[in-house]
């Protein structure tokens, strides 16, 4: 049963809502959605002017005319619809008012929006696409993550899983069933226990009945030596001020790892404006737009520590309007969780409004309840925020108010002219008999049952530009109020965005940062957290907003650093490999090198991992080619940021391994036919093919990469040498058809930047026909090539 929810202003005016029309209706955009898709929005009526600051009661009764499968509470409609048509949504609503200008004021009005939904093609959706797993080396607790399936249909669908190929550290449930228009999960379980430092892959299939619909989901466990594991809570932020704005902007971001580590901030474009100062393992970023025109800067935080996988970026964009006074206020944090203990007072949580506009905002508050009891009171610093100063809002525990043990929900709805801020409010009422905190149990006599996360950054009603970073962070805890620490959290988007798991920041607290894809009205974002204890725990929560259209920045595709020889997904690269990075906004127009060595920027473009200067072969809007220093630390995750001009992307992680064979292959697509040249004993060359078959005897050169260090040491981007030649330091093993086949010489192609050649002899007893050709080198094997094979000499 949806109950009504009851707001609690400010009055901002006379009428908390002014825009009525003669029959007292109050008219709102909804924003369209689709069948299938999750809809979150804000019932938010307009209203505007300043009044006297006296309390007033607003409430919503039941709405009528909503699409199948939503539903409205805590001042939102949200769900999943079900049924494609226009919609006429009617919200009925009163607001009481007792000491307005010393007068009691009621009027009662209904809230009428338009809503379209248009159909889906429904089917079933992989939200999922792969999971990455890091462990320390010497871990030992297994750690589970889920592939979720979204049925966007209206029949339930049953779902079978299967491993590919057996692995002793990987394990995973067997299958499910997933509603009509609902969400199924299979647990992946990888068990570290044993395992060296270094990369194990896995592939899970999934498929539901009579074939029609199958996914691969490829799974990656990486083993970091010890030393490793620098871990920062973000990898992206963005800062928004008016331009002559004096307001002290700051986010904060954590740095995990349990190592000593400093921390650097650099502008590229603006001069000083950044700052960042570490306390503990809390990280300060501020920004300061006075004297900046307006425009958009770029600079970064970078955090050091003696360890293989430093630095870590994190980008930072600053975007200084013109000074229109029309910017909101920027409210922090988002979401709370109160925890209120039998007996004891519950302290009161704080949020901050910080003006960052050129005019002075009014605040108007109000809050919604998901059931009767009204268990907090709001309590504002200041009735308005003047230009760059910041104001309090308490949230205080109204100890009257009696609620029963367990997670109540609740919203904090701050409104200014022309924009509304929420914050998400949870109490966590803990049972009779619960005690202080002892040990690692926040409240003894208390058995927890599920996870309660929140977001504490964006909020319900969010508007983000796409391809901005923006820092998202959950808040944690079980219905016993005790910090999530070790499990797993990841967010999924409705706009087709790739899932983002989350690292825990300490606390309680799970962080990442989104760079939307694309722009849309209508987002939701979907957490999904669950603890690494026995019995599991696992909560959900989601927020709906808009990511509107603004300035293109250079973003780097999730999972877009691949192979420029295999371009296989969720594979590591290796020290000399030759890359393909894919994205989007990385340079303007193509650009070639026009000679060797290669040149560390080309066309304006720029790629920096682990700290090192990428050399460059070729730049365009959406791919970039490059080579992998031989310097790059291995077994660890590194960072790469794409710079173009004066515009940066966020990091994008890249695993490195030792090495990562790649065969080249004719069509380019790292499938069917390798370049594979053929040299008979008399001397004769030819490309091996169905026309002109290799024959046993023949010495074969294989054309690949990715085979990682070599000796004599060369120089990332110039052209292999012919005297000496440099050989590979990691021995490399070729399977011809099934049987392992003589190396003559494995190193790099004289000549020729990022490339590699194998020389291996063709076995004897191969059958005429077509036969796979794969490599292996530290423990990590090719993509899997084709070679003609003819009849013997």
């Amino acid at each position: 049963m949806i109950r009504p929810a009851r707001l609690v202003a400010v009055l901002v005016s006379t009428t908390l809502f002014a825009q009525t029309n003669d029959r007292g209706t109050v008219q709102i955009q909804l924003a369209p959605g689709t069948v299938g898709v999750p809809y979150d929005q804000a019932i938010e009526p307009p209203g505007g002017g300043q009044g006297d600051g006296n309390p007033a009661t607003v409430a919503f009764g039941a709405p009528s005319g909503l699409p199948p499968g939503l539903a409205a509470a805590l001042g939102r409609i949200r769900g999943v619809p079900s049924q494609a048509g226009d919609f006429r949504v009617r919200i009925p609503g009163t607001i009481t008012c007792k000491t307005c200008h010393g007068k009691t004021f009621v009027q009662t009005m209904t809230v009428e929006g338009a809503m379209k939904i248009t159909g889906a093609p429904g089917g079933l959706l992989i939200e999922t696409g792969a999971l990455q797993f890091t462990f320390p080396e010497g871990s030992r607790q297994p750690l589970t993550q889920q592939i979720r399936i979204t049925n966007r249909g209206s029949q339930t669908r049953t779902l079978t899983a299967s491993l590919s190929e057996s692995r002793p550290w990987l394990s995973i449930a067997g299958g499910g069933s997933a509603g009509p228009f609902s969400t199924a999960t299979i647990p992946v379980t990888v068990n570290p226990a044993g395992l060296a430092a270094g990369f194990y892959p896995g592939l899970v299939r999934i498929s539901a009945p009579g074939g029609t619909e199958s996914f691969s989901a490829p799974v990656l466990a990486t083993v970091t030596p010890a030393s490793a594991g620098l871990i920062v809570s973000q990898s992206g932020l963005t800062f928004e001020a008016e331009q002559g704005s004096t307001a002290a902007l700051a986010q904060v971001i954590h740095v995990g790892g349990g190592t000593a580590f400093t921390v650097a901030a650099g502008t590229v474009s603006g001069g000083g404006w950044l700052q960042a100062a570490a306390a503990g393992n809390a990280v300060t970023v501020r920004a300061n737009a006075q004297g900046l025109p307006a425009g958009q800067y770029f600079g970064q935080v970078e955090v050091r520590a003696d360890t293989p996988d430093s630095p870590r970026t994190v980008t930072v964009l600053l975007n200084v309007a013109a000074a229109a006074g029309t910017l909101a206020p920027q409210v922090s944090p988002a979401g709370l969780i109160l925890v209120q203990r039998p007996g004891a007072a519950t302290p009161p949580a704080v949020i901050t409004v910080t003006n960052a506009s050129a005019r002075e905002a009014a605040i108007s508050m109000s809050t919604a309840f998901e059931g009767s009891v009204e268990w907090f009171t709001p309590r504002v610093q200041a009735p308005a925020v003047a230009p760059g100063a910041a104001v309090s809002v308490q949230v205080v525990r109204d100890p009257a108010a009696a609620v029963p043990p367990g997670v109540h929900q609740a919203e904090l709805i701050l409104r200014f002219a022309g924009s509304v801020r929420r914050v998400a409010v949870v109490l966590v009422a803990l049972p009779p008999g619960s005690t202080a905190p002892r040990g690692a149990r926040l409240a003894e006599g208390c058995t927890p049952t599920r996870l309660v996360p929140v977001f504490t950054t964006l909020g319900s009603g969010f508007a983000v530009n796409a391809s901005w970073p923006s820092a998202l962070e959950l808040l944690v805890a079980d219905d016993c109020g005790d910090p999530l620490i070790q499990g797993s959290a990841a967010v999924t988007f409705s706009n087709g965005d790739p899932p983002l798991p989350l690292v825990s920041a300490g606390g309680g607290r799970w962080a990442g940062t989104w760079q939307p894809r694309a722009g849309a009205q209508n987002v939701v974002l979907a957490a999904a957290v669950e603890s690494a204890s026995v019995p599991q725990l696992m909560g959900t929560v989601q927020i709906g907003g808009a990511a509107n259209q603004g300035l293109a920045i250079p973003q780097i595709s999730a999972g877009g650093v691949l192979s420029a020889a295999s371009f296989q997904p969720l594979t590591p690269v290796a020290p000399g490999s030759y890359v393909a990075v894919f994205g989007k906004g990385m340079a303007a127009g193509l650009s070639s090198s026009p000679a060797l060595p290669l040149s560390a920027e080309l066309g304006g473009t720029q790629a920096v991992l682990a700290g090192r200067r990428l050399p460059l072969q070729f730049t365009s809007d959406g791919q970039i080619n490059a080579v992998i220093p031989y310097d790059v630390p291995v077994n660890v995750v590194q960072q790469l940021v794409v710079r173009h001009g004066t515009r940066m992307s966020a990091p994008e992680p890249v695993v490195v391994a030792a090495a990562q064979p790649a065969i080249f292959t004719k069509n380019q697509t790292g499938s069917g036919e390798g370049i594979i040249v053929a040299v008979q004993s008399g001397g004769t060359q030819f490309l091996a093919g169905a026309e002109s078959p290799a024959a046993p005897g023949d010495v074969l050169v294989i054309y690949c990469a990715g085979l990682g260090a070599v000796t004599p040491a060369a120089a990332a981007g110039a052209a292999g040498p012919s005297s000496p030649l440099s050989s590979v330091v990691n021995p490399v093993t070729v399977v011809i058809g099934g049987k392992t086949a003589q190396v003559l010489f494995a190193g790099l192609a004289p000549g020729f930047a990022g490339i590699y050649q194998v020389n291996v002899v063709v076995p004897e007893g191969l059958e005429a026909g077509t036969a796979q050709v794969v490599l292996s080198a530290a423990g990590q094997a090719s993509n899997a090539a084709t070679v003609a094979i003819g009849s013997a000499r």
